[in-house]
């Protein structure tokens, strides 16, 4: 999982690959996902909670999009050159 910090909170790559079985025992097959949370901070740190306010995955015909190596979610523009990392879209 690859962190990075946000305008409103931490973005981060989940590629899906360490998602423990359903309370049922059903393993989904896995999924990546670009997620966003925010951070609650007030209060005494070990009060503080986070809220899940952005999801971007894709699903086909064929099954959920799965990556192992996508270490960077941006929310941005397309960045063309070494390091570059792509597009999600909300």
């Amino acid at each position: 999982m690859t962190l990075r910090r946000a305008s409103a909170g931490f973005l981060l790559h989940d590629n899906g690959s360490q998602r423990p079985p359903a309370p049922d025992g059903k393993v989904e097959p896995p999924y990546s996902r670009a997620v966003q949370y925010e951070l609650d901070r007030s209060g005494p740190r070990e009060t503080w909670t986070a809220r899940q306010v952005w999801e971007h995955r894709i699903d086909t015909p064929a099954g959920p999009v799965y990556s192992a190596t996508r270490p960077c979610p941006d929310r941005a523009p397309l960045r063309v050159g070494p390091g570059a990392c792509g597009t999600i879209r909300p």
